[in-house]
């Protein structure tokens, strides 16, 4: 009778599987990382920490204390980014949908 047979806990899957999860993970949390800057009123900012530039974006919570997320090292895609906020209208917030 199968519903005396225990159910295994993990299935194998394929890799293609396992890599399109993966793929789909990592494009989930970046739009959730636009989603969380496009609705802060803020700017961003650079420090260097051990000799590396990074970057930062600051804002005022609700609380009127200043917070900062870590947005990442000083490369092309950080940039890129930084640079598309700077370029958006302010009505639009930073990643219009």
């Amino acid at each position: 009778m199968l519903c005396n047979q225990p159910i295994p806990r993990f299935f194998t899957q394929p890799v293609s599987a396992s890599t399109a999860f993966a793929q789909l993970h990592t494009a989930a949390l970046g739009v959730e990382f636009a989603r969380d800057l496009a609705h802060l009123s803020g700017g961003f900012g650079t420090k260097t920490i051990k000799g590396a530039l990074h970057w930062y974006y600051a804002f005022r919570d609700v609380d009127q204390s200043v917070r900062q997320i870590y947005v990442g090292p000083d490369t092309t895609a950080v940039q890129a980014l930084v640079g598309q906020a700077r370029a958006a209208e302010p009505s639009a917030g930073v990643f219009p949908s």
